[in-house]
């Protein structure tokens, strides 16, 4: 299953030389990642409150292929990738070509002790490739 939404860049995103200023992505990405799990399975704080469930990053990587700049409308996918307690999630951006490709990886735990637990079925049933 790829999701796929989109981003308009705009002045804040950017650094001194008008270009995407690193942190931005994360921050993006990140909303991304919690849209498309408000959108196809469950929020991460239904998640808390339902399933007593959390699933916090454990690990982030990003490469980019090309500058992105105000006023760039940048064309996102997302792919999850579920495993047995995790979730990664690979990100890809277009602005006619690919400029950047992302990763994060997000641990399923209880949300109270953090000790591992399986990924839950509402995100293998509604996550999984169709």
């Amino acid at each position: 299953m790829v999701y796929e939404t989109t981003w308009d860049v705009r002045f804040g995103d950017v650094d001194w030389a008008r270009v995407l200023y690193y942190p931005r992505l994360f921050e993006h990405v990140s909303r991304i990642v919690e849209r498309l799990m408000e959108d196809r399975a469950k929020s991460f704080d239904r998640l808390i409150e339902d399933r007593g469930v959390a699933m916090p990053v454990v690990h982030a990587e990003a490469d980019y292929r090309s500058p992105v700049t105000i006023g760039d409308r940048v064309r996102i996918e997302v792919e999850p990738v579920l495993g047995q307690s995790s979730v990664q999630f690979n990100v890809a951006g277009f602005v006619d070509n690919p400029v950047f490709e992302a990763t994060t990886v997000h641990a399923v735990v209880d949300a109270d002790t953090f000790e591992s637990r399986p990924v839950p079925d509402v995100i293998t049933d509604d996550l999984a490739d169709e």
